[in-house]
């Protein structure tokens, strides 16, 4: 508002006021219904009011905001008649460009840092003994697979999806199922479970 009365006397051809105008009358009917939306439960009536008109307060600001840009690049003399106009226009597009840009600043810092994050997270996991431990594994019975001994939709292995063919060994697990020994001992090493 300090900027709109700092600047009265000063002239611009292009309708920069306004914008400012809008721009700051936009941001007060905003902050009321933030806080209607915050406060009220999620499927109440004035909740899902306040969520329409938000919407619409979104929307509208969006194209006050292609306008201001449009005025402002516009511009050939504001920057020497008003120039307190003309730079605190330029600080509001350049606010609105940040929370523009945010949403992807936020994913480039996903896609950067996360990997950076995960390697980090391994490496300090590194010390802690995963997988079952090598005595169980090695405890675990081997059988030896005959023809007609089980039904043809269970003599698969699930983790390699093979058939076992006649003489095959195989270790069955307490829970009962049953996989090639090479199959499940490089997963139990690995997992727990």
């Amino acid at each position: 508002m300090g900027l709109l009365v700092a600047s009265i006397n000063q002239p611009c051809d292009v309708p920069l006021r306004v914008f400012l105008a809008l721009f700051m009358a936009r941001l007060v009917v905003a902050m009321p219904v933030m806080v209607v939306r915050r406060l009220t439960q999620q499927r109440s009536y004035i909740r899902v009011t306040a969520d329409r008109l938000q919407s619409v307060i979104d929307f509208l600001g969006v194209v006050w905001f292609v306008f201001g840009n449009w005025w402002l690049f516009s511009s050939t003399q504001c920057k020497d008649t008003s120039p307190i106009l003309y730079y605190g226009s330029w600080t509001f597009i350049i606010i609105g460009y940040f929370f523009i840009s945010l949403p992807l600043l936020l994913c480039l810092a996903m896609m950067c840092c996360l990997p950076c994050v995960i390697c980090l997270a391994r490496y300090i996991k590194e010390d802690e003994k995963r997988g079952t431990p090598e005595a169980i594994i090695k405890a675990l019975p081997l059988e030896t697979f005959k023809d007609g001994s089980m039904d043809k939709e269970d003599a698969v292995c699930v983790i390699c999806l093979s058939e076992y063919t006649d003489g095959e060994e195989f270790k069955r697990l307490p829970c009962k199922h049953h996989f090639h020994p090479k199959c499940i001992d490089e997963w139990l090493h690995i997992n727990t479970q």
